[in-house]
């Protein structure tokens, strides 16, 4: 039995030191973390990154509008109707009571049935009236006008054109993670589209004569193909989109062509098994043949024989059992595939590899 490679014996680099000199690598072949912007209607936004930011094509409220349900009716008319009931002495200091803004009309008064108009909730206001009284403080008299009760200062109950944004207004920022409210928001603005960042595609590649895919009938010593099922999943959970290939033999050309197709569209590629030194372990020998291996090993245990390199450019990783298949690249808090991710995003904990 021939002695073990130098390569997996020694500790390797620190996780932090082999992702610098596999980023460096990678950016020297010509990588280049730039996820781009792509366009998805705004019901489908949910846990996107806004790539362009959002700014109101309209303000919000489009008009002036009633906030209750209710009589909409003019301050003016309410302060002369109060007028009409008063005395002189208490018409006077109505009168200075709505010219200083303050509460207008109290106690007990009436509207004539010309006076007011009912509207419900979010109702645009009739063209000259600026003030709305609820349901509960109205009692209609049998010829149509309104007895009310209580004050009724000047745009009471009203809610004014832009109260919540005014046209221009940027609602949210590049690199913000959409939240249920930022969607509502864009849409209340007048978007049916928004650009966000691109998911990154993760290339998955398992490997192995003893692998079999999930539910397929299992011979003795095979082994089912869960690896796949985590990082995939895993992908998916930081943004990504991943792509599972079939599973490749022990065959190190079938690996390599099959890297060769995966890294000219994906983002990342993800080699399950052949990273250590046995006798069908050859992901090492794959990288370098189709881009490059930058890392072999990594300071970390479990999960020390781990390869970082590249292929057309982009990052390639290979690893061999579930521990080391969990502590993948897209667990890293500086995951190449988390290039779009920014970091206003405090809701996502990436798990330190």
């Amino acid at each position: 039995m021939s002695a073990p490679r130098a390569a997996d014996t020694e500790p390797g680099p620190s996780p932090q030191a082999a992702y610098a000199r596999w980023m460096d690598a990678c950016t020297t072949a010509g990588w280049r973390a730039e996820p781009g912007a792509e366009p998805v209607p705004v019901r489908d936004g949910l846990g996107r990154v806004i790539a362009v930011p959002v700014r109101a094509r309209w303000p919000a409220p489009r008009s002036d509008c009633a906030a209750m349900d209710g009589i909409a009716f003019s301050a003016d008319a309410a302060a002369g109707a109060a007028d009409a009931e008063a005395g002189p002495a208490d018409a006077e200091a109505g009168r200075a009571d709505a010219e200083a803004g303050r509460a207008g009309p109290a106690g007990q008064w009436r509207l004539a049935a010309s006076a007011f108009t009912w509207v419900d909730t979010g109702d645009p206001m009739p063209a000259g009236l600026d003030t709305v009284v609820e349901r509960e403080r109205v009692r209609l008299d049998a010829d149509g006008s309104a007895e009310i009760t209580g004050a009724a200062p000047r745009g009471l109950h009203v809610r004014a054109r832009g109260e919540d944004f005014g046209a221009g207004e940027l609602l949210v920022p590049a690199g913000h993670l959409l939240r249920p409210a930022d969607l509502a928001a864009a849409a209340t603005a007048g978007h049916v589209t928004l650009q966000v960042a691109r998911r990154p595609v993760a290339a998955i590649i398992p490997t192995g004569d003893e692998i079999a895919p999930i539910g397929a009938t299992l011979r003795p010593g095979d082994v089912v193909d869960s690896n796949s099922l985590m990082l995939a999943s895993r992908a998916s959970q930081v943004g990504a989109r991943p792509l599972i290939s079939d599973v490749q033999p022990d065959d190190p050309d079938a690996i390599a062509a099959e890297v060769r197709r995966t890294a000219l569209t994906a983002d990342i590629v993800l080699i399950i098994a052949g990273s250590s030194a046995g006798r069908s372990d050859y992901a090492a020998a794959v990288l370098a043949q189709v881009g490059g291996l930058a890392v072999r090993g990594v300071a970390v245990r479990p999960g020390h024989p781990v390869l970082l390199g590249y292929a057309s450019r982009n990052p390639v990783q290979a690893s061999r059992n579930p521990v080391q298949a969990s502590r993948s690249p897209i667990q890293a808090d500086r995951s190449p595939i988390q290039a779009d991710r920014n970091p206003v995003q405090a809701d996502r904990n990436p798990v330190q590899a």
